[in-house]
């Protein structure tokens, strides 16, 4: 195993968190062969140094906590090469949608879009920022509901 590359990898995992994949790009992006980049991949796993749930509870935790919509997360985690087929992944984002997803969507809309429950052209923009954060449309249309229980959109 290369050992530059192997302390290299650890400076970088130093500072935070980091899926497999991020890593050996990194690595290749320094120059490091493919295969010397995926042997230290494997020997930071086997370590338990870099941890691909690890890091998914971490994404999930942080954009949770930013606003963001299970979508918005299922498609940041797939960007940095975290396999969403893993069980524990989607029971983290299952737990962002049935928690908070709702909760956090109507204090979007109350804070950003005050107007939504009186004006249709605001409900209908709050509708759209709120499925750019990667909220699902009926989560949407239930948070705007809970703004405003006597309007239909």
């Amino acid at each position: 195993m290369n050992q530059d590359a192997y302390n290299l990898a650890l400076r970088r995992l130093s500072a935070r968190e980091y899926s497999a994949h991020e890593l050996a790009a990194y690595l290749e992006r320094k120059e490091i062969s493919r295969e010397d980049a995926a042997e230290v991949v494997a020997k930071l796993v086997a370590d338990r140094l870099l941890d691909d749930d690890r890091y998914a509870r971490m994404m999930v935790r942080y954009q949770a906590g930013r606003g963001k919509g299970a979508g918005y997360i299922r498609m940041k985690l797939k960007a940095k090469g975290v396999e969403l087929s893993t069980v524990q992944t989607r029971a983290l984002l299952g737990q962002v949608a049935d928690k908070s997803e709702l909760t956090t969507a109507r204090e979007l809309i109350e804070r950003k879009y005050p107007d939504a429950s009186k004006d249709r052209a605001a409900a209908a923009k709050a509708i759209q920022a709120l499925m750019r954060r990667g909220f699902s449309y009926d989560i949407a249309r239930k948070a705007l509901s809970g703004a405003a229980p006597d309007e239909d959109y």
